[in-house]
């Protein structure tokens, strides 16, 4: 099976955790989805609105490159999904149309055919498209030197 971590970096943003809920309604456990925070006063506040659907974590930071940068010493090593917390769904493209992702099979397919594609080319990061246009989007797969958006 393939182990994945989802990591949602935030901050004082305590009202729009949507990725975090769509998560949850996917079917991931709490341990599966964690909500990287940078204040004491955010680790309070989420731990208390958020501890049933997610794992809370806490280190100190100034700004939102630093919390990103802190969830991604915490989990160096490991495969990991940084996610905005303003993600209220995830789409694939089907018949030129996108159609939500609705369970966590589907999901883990995904994200398990994006690592093995980025292994293939020795790739370190890998995104996917960051806004739901379907116009601009196919099929295919391609292989840039940079990646804009997150997941």
């Amino acid at each position: 099976m393939f182990k994945y971590q989802i990591v949602i970096p935030s901050y004082n943003r305590l009202e729009n955790q949507a990725a975090a809920e769509y998560l949850n309604k996917l079917g991931f456990s709490k341990e599966e989805i964690v909500i990287f925070t940078q204040s004491a006063k955010d680790y309070k506040a989420y731990s208390k609105k958020f501890a049933d659907i997610a794992t809370i974590e806490y280190a100190e930071g100034s700004s939102v490159s630093e919390n990103k940068n802190n969830a991604l010493r915490a989990y160096r090593g490991k495969n990991i999904i940084m996610m905005s917390d303003a993600v209220k769904s995830v789409q694939r493209l089907e018949d030129g149309k996108l159609v939500d992702i609705d369970s966590k099979g589907e999901f883990d397919e995904l994200v398990y055919e994006c690592f093995k594609r980025a292994a293939k080319v020795d790739a370190k990061i890998w995104g996917v498209y960051p806004t739901n246009n379907a116009y601009f989007m196919s099929d295919k797969v391609e292989d840039k030197n940079l990646v804009i958006g997150c997941f």
